[in-house]
């Protein structure tokens, strides 16, 4: 895996991006064994790696001084970052911790007070973690492979500062769709948090 940020920096900035914007607790009966802020730099860090939720919690186990990093005493389960996550990346609860990181950008000077040249497109992912092999089927009693088409997939317009390469603003869909249906709430939200000078788009968004 080729980056230029270490997963421990990436787990570091999540956990405070997520101190700055979630309550330790979601319920004051909560267990208390982990706080909302660990779990979600926790779910970051698994986007970072590309890993499924058994292979966090193995990983974590693995590399204790990571869970140490942001004072987790034990590992959580998969499951726990399972309901975690349909918990915490909820859009009213991500728009929050977007914010919440670009103040932290700007509170360490990575981010200025305007953005002078932005850029917007819209970008469709994978399903899941899965590699590409295993899309490819074997068709029922036959030696021959076939090919799995999805007719639907995760898609989302992303509007982003060019100079610091920060998400101003995400707006996710489903594909296959145009471009254009997004373009008005993405440039909304992203200019709500920042001014910006200039705004780069391509072709899709003429209409």
């Amino acid at each position: 895996m080729k980056t230029t940020k270490s997963p421990r920096r990436v787990l570091l900035v999540a956990h405070r991006a997520g101190r700055s914007c979630l309550p330790d607790y979601s319920h004051r009966s909560s267990p208390k064994k982990f706080t909302q802020p660990q779990l979600f730099a926790c779910l970051v860090l698994k986007e970072f790696l590309q890993l499924d939720y058994r292979k966090l919690e193995a990983f974590l186990r693995d590399a204790p001084e990571l869970a140490a990093a942001i004072e987790l005493k034990t590992v959580p389960d998969h499951s726990t970052f399972q309901k975690a996550a349909k918990r915490l990346l909820n859009c009213a609860a991500i728009e929050r911790l977007l914010s919440g990181t670009l103040e932290l950008a700007r509170f360490q000077g990575r981010l200025g007070a305007r953005s002078e040249l932005a850029a917007l497109d819209g970008t469709g992912w994978e399903s899941r973690h899965a590699s590409r092999y295993f899309v490819s089927r074997r068709a029922k009693g036959l030696k021959t492979r076939q090919d799995t088409t999805y007719r639907r997939f995760p898609k989302a317009g992303v509007l982003c500062d060019c100079r610091s390469h920060l998400i101003l603003s995400i707006v996710p869909s489903r594909g296959p769709s145009p471009d254009v249906p997004h373009f008005r709430r993405v440039l909304d939200d992203a200019l709500s948090r920042k001014p910006i000078t200039t705004l780069l788009a391509d072709a899709g968004y003429d209409g």
